[in-house]
């Protein structure tokens, strides 16, 4: 047995462990444990990067564009108006709580574009229906399925 000249302890020499101070042995941890920390701070602030979203520079004719082609889509799916709004809003000026150029936009109605009530959005969407199951269907013409019915647009209570 020998006696440690730093921390006094006693350790076999024969031992195939080597003798470790409980010093070192604590520093030795410590280190490793900063770096382990170290590690994940970096790996936190990168995921937090991440929710942060992202930063796009636009040009102002690009900015003007993307009011022009969301206030399009809001026009041609009004059931998007909402959401496509709050975006707006967020690279557009606001005026009274609305997005100035996103309305004008809209205003304009794009050439093209039908604005469709529910009923004509109902009707023609039953005509691609019946027309998918006629073309791709291949029905035969005692077929039970010709005698799908499509029923007729109710709107949401309240509206």
């Amino acid at each position: 047995m020998t006696t440690c000249s730093r921390c006094g302890e006693q350790y076999d020499d024969n031992s195939s462990e080597a003798h470790e101070c409980a010093d070192e042995a604590t520093e030795r941890r410590l280190s490793d444990l900063e770096e382990t920390v170290e590690k994940l701070q970096q790996k936190i602030d990168s995921l937090a990067g991440l929710q942060e979203g992202i930063t796009l520079k636009l040009e102002e004719g690009e900015r003007q564009m993307v009011l022009m082609a969301l206030a399009h889509l809001a026009v041609e799916r009004p059931g998007w108006d909402h959401a496509l709004s709050g975006i707006a809003t967020r690279i557009d000026n606001i005026q009274a709580g609305r997005p100035v150029l996103f309305d004008s936009f809209k205003e304009m109605k794009p050439k093209g574009i039908v604005v469709e009530s529910p009923v004509q959005a109902w009707v023609r969407a039953a005509t691609l229906m019946r027309s998918a199951i006629q073309t791709h269907g291949k029905l035969a013409d005692d077929d039970p399925a010709w005698g799908i019915d499509i029923p007729e647009y109710r709107p949401p209570e309240g509206a």
